[in-house]
C-alpha cells in the first residue's frame, strides 16, 4: 500500500461539463439526504498561457482538470475535532488546578498557623543574614544613625529585627 500524501478524494478529473455536473448532482443528493458532508472542486492543471493564482487556485475556464475534496457542512463549533479541542482545554485547566492543590498539600508547612509561619520566617531570615554577615562583611564596618551615633551593621540588623519583632 502506498503512502497517503494528499487530502483530496480524487484528482486529475478531466474538467468537463459532465464531470462538474456529476459533482453538483452528488452534492444535491447529499443535501437532500441531510448528509453532513459535501464535495467541492479545486481546479488544477492550468491551460497553456495561464498560471496558478494565489493559494494554488485556478478559474474553471482556465483549468484542464480538477480535484475533488470532502468538506464538513456543520458549523465549526459543532465538529467533533472542535469539541475534542475544547475538552482537552478543559482537562488541561483542571489538571493545572489539581497540580496547584497537590503542591499545597505536599508542603510540610501547609497546616501551620500564620503566627507559626511568621515566627519561622523571622528565624530563617535572621539565620541567613547572620551567615552572610559572618562570611562576607567585616563586623567592624560602621553605620552612622540619624541621631549621630555609630554602630556596626550587625548591631543595626539586630536593632531593626528587635523593632520588627516588637511591632508585630
Amino acid at each position: 500500500m502506498s503512502k497517503i500524501k494528499y487530502e483530496h478524494l480524487v484528482r486529475n478529473v478531466p474538467n468537463t461539463e459532465n464531470n462538474r455536473a456529476f459533482i453538483k448532482n452528488i452534492n444535491k443528493m447529499a443535501k437532500e439526504s441531510k448528509s453532513m458532508y459535501k464535495l467541492f472542486i479545486k481546479y488544477r492543471k492550468p491551460k497553456e498561457g495561464f498560471k496558478y493564482g494565489s493559494g494554488g487556485s485556478l478559474r474553471c475556464e482556465n483549468a484542464n482538470a480538477f480535484s475533488v475534496y470532502i468538506q464538513d457542512r456543520r458549523p465549526y463549533g459543532d465538529r467533533p475535532i472542535c469539541k475534542a479541542f475544547s475538552r482537552i482545554h478543559e482537562l488541561m485547566e483542571e489538571n493545572r488546578i489539581l497540580k496547584n492543590k497537590c503542591s499545597i498539600l505536599d508542603n510540610p508547612f501547609s497546616n501551620w498557623t500564620i503566627s507559626d509561619l511568621n515566627t519561622e520566617l523571622f528565624e530563617l531570615k535572621e539565620t541567613i543574614i547572620e551567615k552572610s554577615l559572618d562570611k562576607q562583611i567585616a563586623m567592624d564596618v560602621y553605620y552612622r544613625t540619624p541621631n549621630g551615633t555609630s554602630m556596626t551593621l550587625e548591631q543595626k540588623y539586630n536593632l531593626l529585627m528587635e523593632a520588627l519583632a516588637y511591632n508585630e
